[in-house]
């Protein structure tokens, strides 16, 4: 199974499945983690100063 279908599937991985799949080790996992956490958050500040460019609906909801 790669990352991709386990993510499809909605289930979440630990961080020894990330190192497992990857081919990385831990520290690196973690690196790459840590930077995706960042711009995640990057829209969320975004949209928390500026909630008028949020939305009114939300079509990918359904999807999840």
């Amino acid at each position: 199974m790669t990352l991709r279908q386990v993510c499809q599937d909605g289930n979440r991985i630990s961080l020894l499945d990330c190192v497992a799949l990857s081919g990385l080790g831990e520290e690196e996992v973690r690196a790459i983690a840590g930077h995706l956490l960042e711009l995640l958050n990057v829209p969320h500040r975004h949209l928390r100063k500026h909630p008028e460019a949020c939305p009114a609906v939300h079509p990918w909801s359904a999807v999840f």
